[in-house]
């Protein structure tokens, strides 16, 4: 079951709702990976047998 996640943003005085996706829990690596780093730490994972949870999220812009 994924979730949207509220999150309410406070700033020069104007108030800002954001509703973002958040999938449910993951506990495998992403099919793609954003970024060169984001795929070592993921494969260091794999090879030192660690596991892990992750989710995934809308990005986030205000």
């Amino acid at each position: 079951m994924a979730y949207a996640m509220l999150i309410i943003n406070i700033k020069n005085n104007y108030n800002n709702l954001f509703i973002l996706f958040v999938s449910d829990v993951i506990v495998m690596a992403p099919d793609s990976y954003k970024s060169s780093l984001q795929e070592m730490v993921y494969e260091s994972l794999a090879n030192l047998q660690i596991s892990f949870e992750r989710v995934d999220t809308d990005e986030a812009y205000y």
